[in-house]
């Protein structure tokens, strides 16, 4: 072989190296991910109008404020949640996607998870951290709150995707998990007790940070 071919094959393969070192693939160049309407806008949606997060501040576990002081300003993307305090099944398969979510984000300083608890007899600080240390939440990466049952309903099923419902004897759940960009725009949902919706959100996550999407 002469030296240029040769040249040419070993650029072929750094190329090929650190091209699958980025997580990248041929489709993800591609790629593009939805923004999602306010509930109940549907197909009557205009094009400029996206689901954003709103504006609000929550204690949590370590008493200190989450707060989100406008809307198009997030200091980080999000995977938000909602919990219940009664273990089951479900609330356990959650937990421990939420685990491995916490450790796979660690190395990203842009990128938190936010548990909100829906439990009106779980606010405070204390209780907050004591589903923390139960659930192993570091709130550098996870933070876990909760509030009033009217806020939560409207800010979960409304604002969200996170449908709850409560009825005399049980509140239910959404087992979804949501991405949130960093200017408040739903950009995924995902079903937070199957491996492989959870694998699609961290691909997510690795395009929207490459691709820049603040």
């Amino acid at each position: 072989m002469n030296p240029f071919h040769l040249l040419i094959v070993v650029g072929i393969c750094i190329g090929s190296y650190y091209f699958s070192q980025s997580h990248w693939t041929f489709n993800q160049l591609d790629k593009t991910l939805p923004r999602y309407y306010p509930v109940g806008l549907g197909d009557h949606a205009r094009d400029t109008i996206y689901q954003r997060f709103p504006a609000f501040r929550l204690l949590n576990q370590d008493s200190s404020f989450f707060k989100v002081p406008k809307q198009d300003s997030l200091s980080s993307f999000l995977i938000v949640n909602a919990l219940g305090t009664f273990a089951d099944s479900i609330r356990d398969e959650k937990v421990a996607q939420l685990q491995r979510l916490q450790t796979s984000i660690e190395p990203l300083d842009d990128v938190k998870i936010l548990s909100f608890v829906v439990d009106s007899s779980i606010q405070s600080p204390s209780a907050l951290k004591s589903l923390a240390l139960a659930f192993g939440a570091n709130s550098n990466k996870w933070e876990i709150v909760s509030a009033d049952w009217p806020f939560l309903y409207l800010l979960l099923n409304n604002a969200l995707h996170l449908k709850v419902n409560k009825d005399t004897y049980h509140i239910g759940l959404s087992e979804r998990f949501v991405l949130i960009d960093r200017v408040g725009v739903t950009r995924g949902l995902y079903d937070g007790t199957k491996e492989a919706d959870i694998d699609r959100l961290l691909d997510d996550i690795i395009f929207l940070r490459a691709t820049k999407i603040k």
